[in-house]
């Protein structure tokens, strides 16, 4: 009876010993798969590494031309804010002429204003005398009439004195006198009359240079509207432009101090 509890006790180490054996089989199982999946990892945190060496080599590629181009963008900002400097003053000094030319028009029309007014004025002046002076040619062809029968009368009275001898002498002496008298008026009137004569026609050339000034200050006036008319359509473009050329300036200035 004794013996089986003897062969009993001798099989239980082995039990137990069965046992360590599974567990330490299962202790280097789970070592196993730790090396494996720390050798996986290594694997992946290689690659990684490898993906952000070449993804710090490819962003300092980038950088670098990125400064590059910034450079590039610099030298064109600076470039472009002094070209729009330049177009501003150009501008500036277009506007400041166009200015100057639409005075200079100013006092052009101003000029055949006056002359228009002055030729006006002349032509009025012209008409006046023009009148005075065939009242005075009326005036001088009753004198010359007045004398020429003055002529006829004292004629008539040198014949009637002459006829009448010695009673008459003194009579037809008289009538001599008023006979040469009325010859020298006579004469005087011829002389007014050419007078006369020359004034018309001088009058009727002052009239005509009077006429022409006045169409010639109105086609001046006519051109001076358009030259204003066109000067200011060109004002107004040339201050767009002035306008629109500070902003440009403005904006490179900005431009270029941030791209600094």
């Amino acid at each position: 009876m004794q013996k089986p509890t003897t062969a009993k006790r001798k099989a239980a180490p082995r039990r137990a010993n069965g046992a360590k054996g599974a567990v330490a089989g299962e202790f280097v199982q789970e070592i196993r798969e730790a090396a494996l999946q720390l050798s996986t990892s290594a694997t992946e945190v290689l690659a990684a590494a490898t993906q952000n060496e070449s993804s710090t080599a490819t962003q300092a590629s980038a950088i670098h031309e990125t400064t590059a181009t910034m450079e590039e963008l610099k030298g064109a900002s600076h470039q472009i804010a002094e070209n729009a400097q330049m177009v501003a003053s150009i501008a500036e000094q277009t506007l400041a002429g166009a200015k100057q030319g639409e005075g200079a028009i100013k006092l052009f029309m101003g000029s055949m204003e006056k002359v228009r007014h002055n030729a006006v004025e002349v032509d009025d002046a012209i008409a006046k005398l023009s009148k005075r002076v065939e009242r005075i040619g009326t005036v001088v062809d009753v004198i010359d009439e007045i004398a020429d029968r003055s002529d006829l009368l004292a004629l008539n009275a040198a014949l009637e004195g002459a006829k009448a001898g010695e009673a008459g002498r003194g009579f037809s002496i008289v009538a001599a006198e008023m006979r040469r008298l009325a010859e020298n008026v006579m004469e005087s009137t011829k002389e007014i009359k050419n007078l006369i004569t020359e004034i018309r026609e001088a009058t009727h050339a002052a009239k005509e240079a009077s006429d022409g000034n006045k169409r010639e200050a109105s086609e001046g006036e006519k051109v001076g509207n358009t030259a204003m008319q066109s000067v200011s359509g060109l004002l107004s473009g040339i201050q767009e432009t002035s306008d629109a050329a500070r902003v440009i300036h403005l904006a490179t200035q900005q431009q270029r101090t941030a791209t600094e």
